[in-house]
């Protein structure tokens, strides 16, 4: 087990906080948070396996959750075909978050 550290917004409060996490899980985070996509129908155990399958690929490391957006930064990054199939997933997945210009920054996916 370890230490996760990630950033909350919760709905109520208009200040994120800083949450601990004990855990061999880094996927806990969104499972506390009930990360979730309501208008896509997109549950929180969908979203773990679609962030696992691009962890298995490229390796995330997950910065904040909250109810309805996720931040990760990738660890490994995509080039030549592989960003553009990657960034492609990412409008298609996440529609109306914006891709970073470049995938070294953080990647925050949200939903309207």
């Amino acid at each position: 087990m370890s230490l996760s550290l990630f950033t909350s917004a919760p709905i109520v409060s208009a200040f994120p906080s800083l949450v601990v996490l004990w855990t061999t899980d880094q996927f806990d985070i969104l499972r506390i948070e009930q990360t979730r996509v309501e208008n896509y129908n997109i549950h929180t155990n969908d979203l773990i396996k679609e962030l696992l399958s691009i962890d298995q690929k490229h390796g995330i490391d997950i910065l904040a959750a909250d109810a309805g957006s996720v931040e990760f930064r990738l660890k490994r990054i995509p080039m030549g075909q592989e960003e553009t199939e990657f960034r492609h997933w990412l409008q298609e997945f996440a529609p109306d978050s914006d891709t970073p210009n470049t995938l070294d920054e953080p990647i925050k996916l949200w939903w309207d």
